[in-house]
Formats: structure tokens, C-alpha cells, sequence
């Protein structure tokens, strides 16, 4: 079996992802951003909370945000559409925010994550 991974690549008129052998641990390339968007908790009694995506790859995403999360939480993140992830892991930042990453329910296409960066951009 031959893991790729999802690279951005800089272009005059946007980005473009390509797919590329792994050669580390990681499946995905995580693609380095500053994105606003919004998630909620799934079964959670927080409401509709605001964060920053500091990275985003085709397997999920890490979002910084001033909104407690726990790891094994679900939440939905507004992105083009609504997209389910499990966070995976949590901690916090010196800023005070809490760092999370996250695994999509399902993992996006190349052709949506260069969508998603580019519609951002």
C-alpha cells in the first residue's frame, strides 16, 4: 500500500494540491493558515464558538480558540460546508487559547482543500 500526502503548491494565480509519496509519519500534509471560521460541540452545552485554523490537511484540522475542548468531543466546523471531526488532542496555549487537533469524519478531496484555501484567500 503506497500513502500519499496532499501538498500545497504557491502558484501566481493561487494555490494547487498535489498528491506526493509520504516520506514521515503524517498522511497528510498540513497546510499552514489563519482562517476565522466556527464550530459547536456536538453534545455539549457550549454554544456556536468562534476559532482560527492554524493548520489544515485532508485528515482534519487544528483550530485555536478561547472555547474549552476536550479531547473525544465532537464538534461540527463551518467550513465551505459543515464538516464533522473528533478532536484528538488538546492543550493550552501560553496566549491562554486552546489548541486542538482534530480529525475529520471523513476525510476532504484534494480538490476540496484547495478550494477551502483558496475561497480564504
Amino acid at each position: 500500500m503506497r500513502l500519499t500526502v496532499s501538498v500545497v503548491h504557491a502558484l501566481s494565480h493561487g494555490h494547487q494540491v498535489i498528491d506526493m509519496p509520504v516520506q514521515n509519519r503524517r498522511k497528510w500534509v498540513r497546510c499552514p493558515t489563519k482562517l476565522e471560521v466556527e464550530f459547536v460541540p456536538v453534545s455539549s452545552t457550549l454554544p456556536v464558538c468562534s476559532a482560527t485554523i492554524r493548520d489544515l490537511s485532508r485528515g482534519g484540522i487544528r483550530l485555536a480558540s478561547i472555547a474549552p475542548l476536550e479531547s473525544g468531543m465532537t464538534i461540527r466546523i463551518g467550513l465551505k460546508t459543515v464538516r464533522e471531526a473528533r478532536v484528538i488532542h488538546v492543550s493550552r496555549e501560553t496566549t491562554g487559547r486552546w489548541s486542538a487537533g482534530c480529525a475529520f469524519s471523513e476525510e476532504i478531496t484534494s480538490a476540496d482543500l484547495q478550494q477551502l484555501l483558496e475561497s480564504y484567500s
